[in-house]
């Protein structure tokens, strides 16, 4: 009996720490899916559904303009990316990529801090044709309605023309702080432990479907 009861502790301390994992690898997903969805409405133009992904208190910071709120953003997307209109015409290109992620959790699985590099292609037929790259600090929080971005900082790489090719100004350059510290470097997950451990059960349901889900998305 005293053994048993030894274990019952050691149990539900391992299914808290199960729980977490798989909550925290789901979150690692959602918030990818989260800025690639951000990537799709861009090239969409649909400047609404790019705020929605935001939290309500998001800002936006550039060198020019610090947009805030999912209003203010909107309407910086809608005036920058859209030159002040609603969708992308025929004969206009806005395709935004981003690439290479480094999420970083925080250590309550709450919140989280990402690092993408930014390719935009952008033109319109016959008139021109620019790329420009971006290293995006993202910041996101864990709300009712899921991840959502809450602060959003882009450091130019570079940009240009396609006709005489990209440069960048080595005076300006501004390097992308790092979310992590060395000794953090290749940790997926945080270790934490949930508050509310789940059935090993419901745990191995769901890591299957993540398993799945990420076959199916390869």
């Amino acid at each position: 009996a005293a053994l048993l009861l030894a274990a019952a502790p050691a149990v539900a301390q391992d299914l808290a720490r199960e729980t977490a994992k798989v909550e925290d690898l789901r979150s690692l997903r959602e918030i990818k899916r989260l800025q690639a969805e951000w990537g799709y409405d861009a090239m969409a133009g649909d400047w609404k559904a790019m705020a929605a992904l935001a939290t309500p208190d998001v800002e936006m910071v550039l060198p020019e303009h610090t947009a805030v709120g999912r209003q203010g953003l909107e309407d910086w997307l809608r005036q920058r990316m859209g030159q002040g209109a609603d969708g992308i015409p025929a004969g206009r290109l806005n395709a935004r990529i981003w690439f290479s992620p480094v999420i970083t959790l925080a250590p309550d699985g709450q919140s989280a801090t990402g690092s993408w590099k930014q390719l935009a292609l952008t033109g319109e037929a016959g008139k021109s044709a620019d790329w420009r790259m971006t290293t995006d600090v993202v910041e996101y929080r864990k709300t009712s309605e899921g991840w959502r971005m809450a602060h959003i900082r882009p450091y130019l790489v570079f940009s240009g023309p396609y006709e005489t090719g990209f440069t960048h100004d080595a005076k300006t350059l501004e390097r992308a702080p790092i979310a992590y510290t060395p000794d953090q470097a290749g940790t997926v997950l945080t270790g934490r432990a949930a508050s509310q451990p789940r059935p090993k059960a419901d745990l191995d349901k769901e890591a299957t479907l993540l398993l799945e889900a990420g076959k199916a998305q390869n």
